[in-house]
């Protein structure tokens, strides 16, 4: 398929139709974005034949929230609302109302379970199961501190040690 560029500021047009459901092929996925009927029939000649087949598979969604507010270093202040917090965006990303994520697609991890080990173990195998089709929400609530000399944010793990963000 060819692609297709056009001044996103004179566009008048705007098509989209999408045969799809979880487990099938898609069958028919067409966006066309025109100006003129002109620039429509070069547009068409372009798009894929729509009774062409491709496979399809609908995007799961991830979850992974973490909320501290008890950290081990005595350098690093708690705080009082972030472990709530982490709960309650995971109870909404759980519930129906938000994005119905089962449990088995869920990692919640808070205050002790909060440790840098288990939030990269999160990343390595838990997420690591995704596809490029699926979306995965994080949530972090909790302390991050500015590295001037990296150019970055870290956010700090129940077991932070700021001696040593590199390895925290």
């Amino acid at each position: 398929m060819k692609q297709l560029k056009l001044n996103a500021d004179a566009l008048d047009v705007f098509y989209h139709d999408a045969a799809a459901k979880a487990g099938t092929q898609l069958t028919s996925a067409m966006v066309l974005l025109t100006t003129a009927p002109a620039k429509a029939e070069t547009a068409a000649r372009d798009l894929p034949d729509p009774q062409t087949t491709v496979p399809f598979s609908a995007p799961r969604i991830f979850g992974l929230v973490v909320g501290v507010s008890q950290y081990s270093s005595p350098g690093i202040r708690g705080l009082r609302y972030a472990d709530a917090d982490a709960r309650m965006v995971a109870e909404f990303l759980r519930s129906p109302d938000g994005a119905g994520i089962p449990d088995s697609r869920m990692r919640v991890l808070l205050n002790g379970d909060a440790t840098r080990a288990n939030i990269l173990a999160a990343f390595r195998s838990f997420l690591a199961s995704t596809t490029r089709n699926d979306l995965v929400v994080i949530y972090f609530a909790g302390h991050g501190v500015t590295s001037p000399e990296r150019s970055a944010t870290d956010f700090l793990s129940t077991d932070a040690d700021l001696a040593d963000l590199a390895r925290s």
